[in-house]
């Protein structure tokens, strides 16, 4: 398969420091990615667990990794479903990296990209999935924006 990269980019009237606690905090997080808390010491080599309340127990739909921090301009992790049919092994993780960019004192690029989809285990699947007709991750950057703006 060839290299697939689902990748958006949104320009949010906003610092990287603002946009950065949007991304890490969970009460913000629980706002764009959802209803799911981002969960981690915020370190590289770290867990992250994305969890939820399900039906009133507490569910983890996606989980992963921590391999890059560049506080308040890179952030790098993988992510995989803890339940799908594919083995949970690091191979089958995909890698979602977020990248600020000062414009200026008030505004800022912040560009998601998602990749690693022609070596995982179902990866043409996955890529149909997330790709959503070529809206990628549009809703969410969306929120984020939103979101980072109101601080």
């Amino acid at each position: 398969m060839e290299q697939k990269i689902i990748q958006n980019t949104i320009k949010i009237n906003a610092t990287p420091h603002q946009i950065w606690e949007v991304l890490t905090l969970a009460d913000h997080t629980q706002k764009y990615m959802y209803g799911c808390k981002a969960i981690s010491t915020w370190e590289e080599g770290a867990l992250l667990k994305w969890e939820m309340l399900h039906e009133g127990k507490l569910f983890i739909p996606v989980e992963g990794i921590i391999l890059t921090i560049e506080k308040p301009f890179v952030l790098t992790y993988t992510v995989i479903d803890p339940y799908a049919d594919y083995e949970n092994i690091i191979e089958n993780h995909l890698q979602v990296n977020y990248h600020i960019e000062a414009i200026n004192e008030n505004e800022s690029r912040l560009t998601i990209s998602q990749y690693g989809f022609e070596t995982v285990e179902s990866g043409e699947k996955r890529y149909e999935e997330i790709y959503n007709d070529g809206k990628g991750w549009e809703s969410i950057v969306q929120q984020i924006k939103n979101l980072a703006e109101a601080l």
